[in-house]
């Protein structure tokens, strides 16, 4: 084999050597999550922003992470909410993406929240079908 053709074949192999190193760092950072303590931390503190910008009554705030990839998360919030003094707490939920920027975590600044599935069964006239079409 020619000197030329050797320093081409070693070439190819860095070259590949290179592209199997570099998806292993890209494997490496999916595989390896930031703790969801972290993620959940910063979603608390935007939500009792968000909440005390809204002024409305809330309770029992919880937070559930529905997916992390270790920069990008979706998480679900759920809090029961106090729209007036006359009327009953409702529990509603919304979904919140975060992603990490650096070493610091931030998320949306605006909850859309929705009443979850057990209040909207609760209200009076509403039925939630099941896939069989039955209530």
């Amino acid at each position: 084999m020619s000197t030329r053709k050797v320093i081409r074949l070693l070439a190819l192999i860095g070259a590949v050597g290179l592209l199997v190193f570099l998806a292993a760092l890209t494997a490496e950072a999916r595989l390896t999550p930031t703790p969801s303590a972290e993620v959940a931390g910063a979603v608390q503190g935007v939500f009792e922003q968000w909440a005390q910008a809204q002024g409305e009554p809330y309770r029992d705030v919880s937070v559930r992470e529905e997916e992390n990839d270790g920069y990008f998360a979706t998480v679900q919030v759920v809090a029961w909410f106090r729209p007036g003094r006359t009327v009953p707490w409702e529990e509603r939920e919304a979904r919140v993406e975060c992603r990490r920027v650096g070493a610091e975590w931030q998320c949306d600044q605006w909850f859309d929240f929705q009443l979850t599935e057990g209040e909207l069964i609760n209200l009076p006239g509403t039925a939630i079908l099941s896939p069989g079409g039955r209530v």
